[in-house]
């Protein structure tokens, strides 16, 4: 496993053990209240790390005392993005993320190619299962490398 999975362990139990020390309360969807909504977070094999946190209204000062926790405590986070959404639903499409700290994307190889994946980029979460799908379908295929003149 890459260092990058242990990372994912890591934030996801400090996020909660931070705001359940600083009074930060979880985002509860039946009663459309709290702060807290929700923790994306999405590394690739070359260990980059994007960290997205959602949260339901704006409290400057909670939101950056969460965030500046989440880059001191975890350095390795090359992507540090939140969002407000005060939707009722969790979709965050039509939301617009904030860089925080770091770059507004994480890089991701598979098969030589270098993909730049964004917040709401539409990407295999499994980059080994997303590896072993593109073998099957270049077999498949029956693709050689060269095309066939018409």
């Amino acid at each position: 496993m890459p260092s990058s999975a242990g990372t994912f362990k890591c934030n996801r139990r400090a996020v909660r053990d931070y705001s359940v020390r600083n009074n930060l309360e979880f985002f509860d969807l039946r009663e459309q209240k709290g702060f807290l909504r929700n923790l994306v977070i999405r590394n690739s094999l070359s260990g980059n790390v994007m960290v997205i946190v959602v949260f339901f209204h704006e409290d400057t000062q909670k939101r950056v005392r969460l965030l500046d926790f989440l880059a001191s405590e975890f350095p390795s986070i090359t992507s540090l993005m939140y969002v407000i959404n005060q939707k009722k639903n969790d979709s965050l499409n039509d939301q617009n993320p904030v860089l925080y700290r770091g770059e507004a994307h994480i890089l991701e190889e598979m098969n030589g190619l270098i993909f730049r994946i964004g917040p709401k980029s539409f990407y295999q979460t499994n980059t080994r299962q997303g590896i072993m799908l593109c073998h099957i379908v270049k077999e498949f295929a029956g693709l050689t490398g060269k095309r066939d003149s018409l």
